[in-house]
């Protein structure tokens, strides 16, 4: 990059015209002709900044060190920039990138809607790891101690366990979508290699990030820069890489799932909420095996083949395979539901659509659109239930969704509770029949969340120990606040510390999602299509 032209103005040289001569020094050095008083002339040369008027003057050797710093600077800062341009291309946030159009395509809304998912599972840690509104905010509502972020849907933050359930129907659906297209079409050789070349980049997708995230976190351990609950740092940094792996190798175990129902931390002490991950892969071969087994039935047959592995997994109390599973009832359904969709008035001509049909798609459109907030609104008034350590409270339809539990799922996790389960399903078969909510899941904050949703799921936790709870408690220091790890106070002086704290942290958090999803996601992504082409024929 070419330094910048000089476009500033010079400072003028002494004794040009156009400027104050009053500021400019008078006085030669040589003595007057008329011979005046010498005592007087060395008491002049001795105070230069005055001239004979008496006003003051510049120093000739101040005009000259001020010139030659602006060209300095005028130099220097062209080149630095040359040089501070690529580490700001590597690392500027996305908000500060050229803006790109983005491709609408029929799946969109799933990436908004696994984006607006993941950013609420945010929400939800630091609920309970840094705002310490544990006791508060994400208990049941009560009439005795009402609080209006405890009611229904207003509690939508603190329900992380009902949004993992909505991340597994989106996956479900996900990778059903372009293998069920291809079976409606009879393109079955193109339904097997999609496929196999799914299944075995899957893991590597999955994985990747994983390793690199853990691996980054046991350093921070072994530097003493992470506090974790289950593990503490090593005496050598090879012991350290050591306790790392048998964490690991443990941790994305997809065939041993079964002790995440107890107390086990083992597979997840460098990174506790990667218990997902193990769960999505061993999902996704049971998925990919099911739908390569029902690729040339027909459609009715595949569907209710799917349903009654649905039912299977209910009365077996396999949650995440009711979830995935139902992602592919759901997928099935709206795409027998676009081919009997007819041809819309919105794309008859114009010439066609009297004033009386206008009024009458306009009165349509309103009453759809009515009919889905109301839907929306029952749906998550019904998944923002409260967590079984915080009891049903008060609210008579969460009382109810408790009893309504199959007796084969009554150890499971809160993440693996059948009425929230059963109602995330209901809630993705809805949003994706909907156009309204199709539309704002497609706008361009939930598309943005949805980038960076896998990132941000990642690091959020570790971002939370290392810059979170620091972050706030020197926010409550300045305040004045009490001490460190007590709840914070509910009143007007909690929420403006929440509020101060969230200005930095939710920026933060975005910024690193974007390097995350742009340096480690996207280079899984490849290097697992990499592999492929040098693996598979």
């Amino acid at each position: 990059m070419t330094p910048m032209p000089n476009t500033s103005p010079s400072l003028p040289a002494l004794g040009e015209e156009g400027e104050d001569h009053h500021l400019v020094p008078l006085l030669s050095g040589q003595p007057d002709s008329d011979g005046s008083d010498i005592g007087a002339h060395q008491h002049a040369q001795s105070f230069p900044i005055f001239s004979q008027s008496g006003r003051p003057t510049a120093d000739k050797t101040t005009l000259t060190t001020a010139s030659a710093l602006a060209s300095s600077l005028q130099t220097c800062l062209p080149m630095t920039w040359t040089y501070l341009q690529p580490i700001w291309l590597v690392i500027r946030p996305r908000m500060f990138s050229p803006a790109r159009k983005r491709r609408i395509t029929p799946t969109s809304w799933l990436d908004g809607l696994r984006g607006m998912a993941a950013f609420i599972v945010v929400i939800y840690h630091q609920n309970l790891l840094v705002y310490f509104f544990r006791n508060k905010s994400c208990q049941a509502w009560k009439q005795n101690d009402p609080h209006l972020w405890q009611l229904p849907i207003f509690r939508l933050v603190c329900s992380g366990g009902a949004m993992v359930d909505v991340f597994f129907v989106v996956s479900g659906y996900a990778l059903s979508y372009k293998p069920l297209t291809l079976a409606r079409n009879k393109e079955f050789t193109k339904l097997h290699a999609s496929i196999v070349s799914s299944l075995f980049r899957r893991g590597i997708r999955l994985y990747l990030p994983v390793v690199f995230i853990t691996f980054v976190n046991a350093v921070l351990v072994f530097n003493e820069l992470l506090v974790l609950k289950d593990t503490t740092a090593q005496r050598t940094f090879l012991s350290q890489v050591h306790c790392w792996l048998n964490d690991l190798i443990t941790g994305i175990n997809p065939l041993n799932l079964d002790r995440y129902h107890t107390d086990d931390r083992v597979g997840l002490r460098y990174e506790p909420v990667m218990w997902t991950i193990p769960y999505e892969y061993r999902a996704s071969i049971v998925i990919f095996a099911v739908l390569l087994t029902l690729a040339r039935a027909r459609p009715l047959s595949r569907f209710l083949v799917l349903l009654s592995l649905v039912l299977c997994a209910i009365v077996a109390g396999q949650w995440d395979m009711f979830l995935f599973i139902s992602g592919s009832v759901c997928c099935e359904v709206h795409q027998y539901m676009d081919r009997l969709k007819p041809m819309s008035a919105a794309t008859l001509p114009r010439a066609e659509m009297d004033e009386k049909a206008t009024d009458s798609l306009r009165v349509s459109t309103t009453a759809r659109n009515v009919m889905s907030a109301s839907v929306v609104f029952c749906l998550l008034y019904a998944i923002t239930m409260p967590d079984r350590h915080f009891g049903v409270g008060d609210i008579s339809i969460h009382g109810f969704l408790s009893r309504t539990m199959p007796a084969s799922w009554n150890n499971l996790p809160d993440t693996g509770r059948f009425s929230t389960c059963v109602t995330a399903v209901l809630l993705v078969l809805f949003l994706g029949q909907s156009r309204l909510c199709r539309r704002a899941l497609s706008s361009r904050f939930p598309q943005y969340l949805g980038d960076i949703s896998f990132a941000i799921y990642l690091i959020h936790f570790s971002l939370i120990k290392t810059m979170g709870l620091p972050l706030l408690n020197a926010i409550r220091s300045f305040r004045g606040s009490a001490a460190p790890q007590t709840p914070l106070d509910s009143g007007l002086g909690g929420w403006i510390v929440l509020f101060v704290y969230s200005l930095i942290a939710l920026p933060t958090l975005f910024w690193l999602g974007d390097l995350t999803e742009r340096y480690i996601d996207k280079k899984s992504v490849a290097l697992a299509r990499w592999a492929e082409t040098k693996v598979l024929e």
